[in-house]
C-alpha cells in the first residue's frame, strides 16, 4: 500500500514537471528541406528551395551545413541561398525595433548590412524579420525587382539605410520628390504625388521626447508641425498638454516632426545628431585632393573611383540614372573631391551635390519639389539685424520669409511658397521646411550678414588687411575691351539657309569667347529653342569688335549689371538663361541690393522706369541683405544707363564705329546680272562682286524673303542696295571698318548721356540749365540731391548740349556773384552765411584764400547737398594740411562723419570713422557738439560691426553730452534690448 502511495506521488511529480515544461518544441523544418534539395523528382528540390527562401535567417543554420555536402547541386544550392539571404539581411545591434515605436527613437537604431546589386524587392521582404517593422514601397511599380542596391553600413543609424532605400525605390522615371514616411508598424518610401495614407498619431511626453524644450520654443513646435503638414492631405493637427504633443498627421509629415523636435531635444541637451561622426567623415572626404581625367567615362565608375580617391561613397540618385550616363572632367591640378563632382553636377539641369547619410549624393529634382527641413541657429543673426535695422524684431526672418513673392528671373532668395517656418525665441533658431533653393539662400543670407560684421570688426580692430582695390571705372572698362577687339581680324561668311540664330550665334560668340577670351562677355550656346533663320554675314579682314557691335545691336539678349559693392557696371550677352532674358524684377533685386544703395537704385528707376520704381518700393526689404550678385536693372533702365555710362553696347568703345566714310567700290559701276533674288541672295552677290563685307541683321519674317526682279545692267552697288532694301521694307548703312551694315529701321535715336561738371554748389544751376534745355525740346534730368544731370538726345546733337548745359552754369554763376562777393568777409570770418549758390561760392572762394574755417564750412555744406566723395577729398586735405589742433580735431569728427556714411558700402570707411573719431576725442577742449559727431559715428561703424558694447558705449556718451537726437534714443534703447547670444 505505501509503495503504492509513493508511486503515485512520483508520478504526480513527473506530470506537474511536464505540465511546466511545455509541449515539446516542433523539430527545426530546415534540415529536411536541405536533404529533400537532393531529391530525384525536380518539383520536390523545388518546392524546398521556395520553403528554404521563405524561411530566410532561421535556414541558415542548415544552409551551411548544407554547404558542405559531398552532393554537388545541394552545395551549390545551398551556397546560394545563403547568399541571398546574407545579401538582403540587416542587423541591428539592439535587436528589432518594437512596433509602435515612435520615428525619433527609432531613427537612431545601429543598422550593419552589405548589399551587393541586392534587389530592393528582397530587402523589403527580410525587413519585418530583421529589423521589427514592414518597408513598404509607394508606388510599387511593375519594375521593383529591377532596382537594385549596393551599399555597406557598419553600425549606421536606421535612418541613413531608409534614406539610402529611399532614393533607390523612385521610379526612374518619377518626377515627384521621394519622401519617407513611419507608421510604427511600417516605413513607407514614396514618390507617390498622392501617397493617400490615412493619418497616425504620435504622443510625445515631456519627460522623454520634449525633455528641455521650453515653452516658448514648444509652443512655436506646435505652430510650425501643422505648417508642416498643411501640404499632405489629411493636414495635420497638433494638440499641446500638460503631458506633451499629440500630434495627428500623416506618416510623413509624422518623420519630419520627429526630426526636428528631436533635433531640439538634443540641443537642449546638448547631444549631436544620429550618425554625425559619419557625416563630418564625409565633408572632410569632400575636400581632399584628387587628379582626375575623365572623358567619356561611364558615370558609375568616375563616383566609384572618387570613393577609393576619398574613402567615402559617391552615389547617383537612381532618377538621374536616366540622362547622366557619362563623366567629363580634367583636372588641370589638384583640387578637391567636391569641386570635381559638382562640375559633373552642372552639366546637368535639375542636378545638385549633396552631402547626406554619410556619403555624397549627386540627385535630380525634375518635379522642383524636393523639400529640406532644416533648423539654424539664428541668434547672431538676428542681433546683427536688429543692429542694421531699428524696426527689426527676433521674429523678423519668420514674417520675412512668409510675406515674400514669387521671382520670376529664379535669383536671389526665393520665394517661400508652401514654406513652413518658424522663429523659436527660447533657443533662438529657425526652423524651415521648404524647397532646398530656399534652405540653400536662407543659408547664404546668415552666413552673409554674421560673415560681413565679423569682417568688418577685424578691419576696424585692424585685424584684417584692406583689401586690394578692384574698382574699375566705365571709361577703362571700355577701352580694355576695345582694343582687345581690336587686336585680331576675322574672316567670316555665315549663310543663313537652314540656319537657326543659335547657329549663327555659337560661331560668332565661339570666336570671341574661345580665340580672343573677352572676360567682359558672357552667354549661353545653348540657344533655348529660338528659331530665326534670316540672319547673314560676309566678313573679310574685320576686326572682331565689329562683330561685338552687330551681336549687341542684333535681337541677342543682353543684360547689365551693376555691383552694390564695387559701384561699377557689367554686361553680357547670352539667350537662353532667364537671368539674361527675363526683365529682373523688383523681388529680386531687393533680395540681392544692399541697402547702401537702395537710394542711387530708386535715382535710376526714377529716371528711367517709373513703374518699377513703385513696385521695388511695394516689395519687402530685407536690411542688411547680402549683395550676393550684381544687381540687374530693368530692361528700360539698362538701355539709358549703357548710354549714359559709356558703355552703350551699340557703341562700346569710342564714336567713330558708328559714323564711318563709305567704301568707294559702292560708287564703281559693276555688271549687274539679271536674275530674281532676294534680299540675302542680292548681299551675297553684290559682295562677291564688288568685293564688299556686309552683316544682314534683321527680324524675323521681313522683306528679305520678297524677291527682286533684276535685270542686267552696269550699275553703282549703292543704288543696288537703295533699290533693295526698299524692297525688303528695311535699311542700310556703311558702318566702321567699310561694313554694309542692312537692318530694320529704327525709330527714336536720341539716346542718354552724362553732362560733364555737375552742381555741387547748389540747386539753381540745375535750374538754369533746365531751362536752357526745355528750349531744345530735349529732355534733361537731374539727379538729386548730387545733381548730376542726364540729357537725352540725337547722337549729334551731344556737344551742343553739353555746350548748353555749360552755358546754362556759367550763367547761374554770373547771377550769384555780385551777392558772393558781399558775403567772402564773412566767410572768412567764419560767420554763417546763407544757403545757396551765392554763399557756396563765398566759401568756396573764402577757402581759396587760405581760410580754414571757410574749408571745413564749404566742405559740410558739399556733404550736406550729397557730394560726399567731394566733400571727402575736401576734408583730408584740410586734416593733412596741418591747420592748427582745434580746428584738427572738428575737421577729423566731421570726417569721421562722413566716413560712417561711406561705411554700408566700403568697410574700410568704418575704420576709418572709428580711427577719426578716435584722434578728434582724444583733442583737449573739442567742443561738444564735434565730440557727440564724432561718437555718433563710431557708434555706427561699432553697430554695423557687430559689437553692441561699444555702440552702446559711444550712444550713453552722446546722451550724456546733451546732444542725443530722437534717432540716437532709439537707438541706444534697440541696442539695450537685444536678445543674449547664444
Amino acid at each position: 500500500m505505501r509503495f503504492h502511495a509513493a508511486w503515485l506521488l512520483l508520478a504526480a511529480a513527473v506530470a506537474v514537471r511536464a505540465q511546466e515544461a511545455g509541449p515539446p518544441p516542433e523539430p527545426d523544418p530546415a534540415p529536411p528541406l536541405v536533404e529533400r534539395l537532393a531529391a530525384d523528382d525536380p518539383d520536390t528540390r523545388q518546392d524546398a528551395y521556395r520553403q528554404l527562401r521563405k524561411l530566410r535567417r532561421a535556414a541558415l543554420p542548415a544552409l551551411r551545413q548544407g554547404v558542405l555536402s559531398k552532393d554537388a547541386e545541394v552545395a551549390a544550392a545551398c551556397r546560394e541561398l545563403v547568399g541571398l539571404v546574407e545579401r538582403s539581411s540587416m542587423k541591428l545591434e539592439d535587436g528589432r525595433i518594437p512596433e509602435g515605436t515612435p520615428w525619433w527613437k527609432a531613427r537612431e537604431a545601429r543598422v550593419s548590412a552589405r548589399f551587393v546589386q541586392t534587389p530592393l524587392a528582397e530587402i523589403v521582404a527580410a525587413a519585418r524579420e530583421d529589423l521589427g517593422f514592414s518597408i513598404r514601397v509607394s508606388p510599387p511599380g511593375a519594375n521593383l525587382p529591377d532596382r537594385t542596391v549596393t551599399a555597406t553600413f557598419e553600425g549606421a543609424p536606421l535612418e541613413f539605410v531608409l534614406g539610402w532605400l529611399l532614393y533607390s525605390s523612385v521610379d526612374p522615371n518619377s518626377y515627384v520628390a521621394p519622401r519617407l514616411g513611419w507608421t510604427g508598424k511600417e516605413a513607407i518610401l514614396s514618390s507617390d504625388p498622392r501617397p493617400g495614407d490615412a493619418r497616425v498619431t504620435v504622443d510625445y511626453g515631456a519627460a522623454d521626447a520634449l525633455q528641455g524644450i521650453a515653452a516658448g520654443d514648444l509652443r512655436a513646435l506646435a505652430s510650425f508641425i501643422e505648417d508642416m503638414g498643411k501640404s499632405d492631405s489629411p493636414s495635420a493637427t497638433v494638440k499641446q498638454t500638460d503631458a506633451g504633443l499629440r500630434i495627428t498627421a500623416s506618416p510623413f509629415t509624422q518623420v519630419e516632426a520627429s526630426r526636428v523636435i528631436d533635433a531640439f531635444r538634443r540641443a537642449a541637451a546638448g547631444l549631436r545628431a544620429p550618425g554625425a561622426d559619419l557625416d563630418e567623415r564625409a565633408i572632410a572626404a569632400g575636400e581632399k585632393l584628387v587628379f582626375v581625367r575623365w572623358q567619356q567615362t561611364p558615370l558609375e565608375e568616375a563616383l566609384a573611383e572618387l570613393g577609393e580617391k576619398t574613402g567615402v561613397p559617391w552615389r547617383l540618385d537612381r532618377r538621374a540614372s536616366q540622362w547622366a550616363s557619362d563623366a567629363y572632367h580634367l583636372s588641370p591640378q589638384e583640387e578637391p573631391a567636391r569641386v570635381v563632382a559638382m562640375d559633373i553636377a552642372s552639366r546637368w539641369s535639375n542636378a545638385r551635390l549633396d552631402q547626406r547619410w554619410g556619403a555624397w549624393w549627386i540627385s535630380v529634382d525634375q518635379g522642383g519639389g524636393a523639400r529640406e527641413l532644416a533648423v539654424r541657429p539664428a541668434g547672431d543673426f538676428v542681433r546683427r539685424m536688429m543692429m542694421s535695422d531699428r524696426t527689426w524684431q527676433p521674429g523678423g526672418i519668420e514674417t520675412w520669409l512668409k510675406t515674400r513673392k514669387p521671382d520670376p528671373s529664379g535669383r536671389g532668395i526665393p520665394s517661400a511658397g508652401a514654406t513652413a517656418v518658424a522663429w523659436f525665441p527660447d533657443s533662438s533658431r529657425v526652423a524651415i521646411s521648404a524647397p532646398r533653393s530656399v534652405v540653400d539662400s536662407l543659408d547664404l543670407l546668415f552666413a552673409s550678414r554674421i560673415g560681413e560684421g565679423e569682417a568688418r570688426l577685424a578691419r576696424i580692430e585692424g585685424r584684417a588687411a584692406a583689401p586690394a582695390a578692384q574698382r574699375m571705372t566705365p571709361e577703362e572698362m571700355g577701352r580694355r575691351i576695345a582694343e582687345r577687339l581690336a587686336r585680331e581680324k576675322v574672316t567670316k561668311e555665315l549663310k543663313s539657309e537652314g540656319f537657326r540664330e543659335n547657329e549663327v550665334f555659337q560661331e560668332v560668340f565661339r570666336y570671341l569667347h574661345d580665340a580672343l577670351q573677352v572676360g567682359s562677355t558672357s552667354g549661353s550656346l545653348s540657344g533655348g529653342g529660338r528659331n530665326r533663320p534670316i540672319r547673314a554675314c560676309r566678313l573679310q579682314e574685320t576686326s572682331a569688335r565689329v562683330i561685338w557691335q552687330w551681336l549687341n545691336e542684333g535681337s541677342l539678349s543682353w543684360f547689365l549689371t551693376c555691383d552694390p559693392e564695387r559701384r561699377t557696371a557689367s554686361w553680357g550677352l547670352g539667350m537662353s538663361s532667364s537671368w539674361d532674358t527675363v526683365p529682373a524684377g523688383p523681388q529680386v533685386n531687393r533680395a540681392l541690393l544692399h541697402p547702401s544703395w537702395e537710394k542711387e537704385y530708386l535715382a535710376f528707376l526714377e529716371a528711367y522706369d517709373a513703374e518699377a520704381k513703385k513696385s521695388f518700393a511695394a516689395e519687402p526689404g530685407m536690411p542688411g541683405a547680402p549683395a550676393a550678385g550684381p544687381v540687374k536693372l530693368p530692361r528700360a533702365a539698362a538701355e539709358r544707363f549703357f548710354a549714359a555710362t559709356g558703355l552703350d553696347p551699340t557703341a562700346t568703345a569710342d564714336a567713330e564705329w558708328t559714323a564711318a566714310a563709305a567704301p568707294a567700290a559702292l560708287d564703281v559701276a559693276i555688271d549687274w546680272p539679271a536674275a530674281e533674288l532676294t534680299l540675302e541672295e542680292t548681299l551675297f552677290k553684290l559682295a562677291e562682286i564688288a568685293d564688299l563685307s556686309f552683316i544682314l541683321d534683321v527680324p524675323q519674317g521681313a522683306g528679305p524673303t520678297r524677291k527682286v526682279a533684276w535685270e542686267a545692267s552696269s550699275r553703282a552697288p549703292r543704288a543696288i542696295l537703295d533699290q533693295a532694301v526698299e524692297a525688303a521694307g528695311v535699311s542700310w548703312a556703311a558702318r566702321s571698318e567699310g561694313v554694309i551694315w542692312v537692318t530694320a529701321r529704327r525709330g527714336d535715336e536720341r539716346t542718354w548721356v552724362w553732362l560733364e561738371g555737375g552742381a555741387p554748389l547748389g540747386a539753381e544751376e540745375a535750374a538754369a540749365a533746365a531751362a536752357e534745355f526745355a528750349k531744345s525740346g530735349d529732355q534733361l534730368l537731374c539727379f538729386g540731391p548730387t545733381a548730376r544731370f542726364a540729357a537725352k538726345c540725337a547722337p549729334g546733337r551731344v556737344g551742343d548740349a553739353q555746350a548748353a548745359f555749360d552755358r546754362a552754369k556759367a550763367a547761374a554763376r554770373e547771377a550769384a556773384r555780385e551777392e558772393a562777393a558781399t558775403l567772402e568777409a564773412a566767410a572768412r570770418d567764419a560767420r554763417e552765411v546763407p544757403a545757396g549758390l551765392a554763399g557756396a561760392m563765398a566759401l568756396e572762394a573764402a577757402a581759396a584764400g587760405g581760410s580754414a574755417e571757410a574749408s571745413l564750412a564749404l566742405a559740410r555744406r558739399i556733404a550736406a547737398g550729397g557730394h560726399l566723395r567731394t566733400a571727402w577729398r575736401r576734408l583730408m586735405d584740410l586734416i593733412t594740411s596741418n591747420p592748427d589742433a582745434a580746428l584738427l580735431a572738428r575737421a577729423q569728427a566731421a570726417a569721421a562723419s562722413l566716413a560712417a556714411r561711406f561705411g554700408p558700402a566700403d568697410p574700410g570707411m568704418d575704420a576709418e570713422a572709428v580711427r577719426l573719431s578716435g584722434e578728434a576725442l582724444a583733442a583737449a577742449d573739442l567742443p561738444a557738439e564735434s565730440q557727440a559727431e564724432a561718437l555718433e559715428a563710431a557708434a555706427e561703424a561699432w553697430r554695423r560691426a557687430g559689437d553692441a558694447d561699444r555702440a552702446l558705449e559711444c550712444l550713453r556718451r552722446v546722451e550724456s553730452l546733451g546732444f542725443a537726437s530722437e534717432d540716437t534714443r532709439r537707438w541706444r534703447s534697440k541696442l539695450e534690448s537685444l536678445p543674449p547670444l547664444r
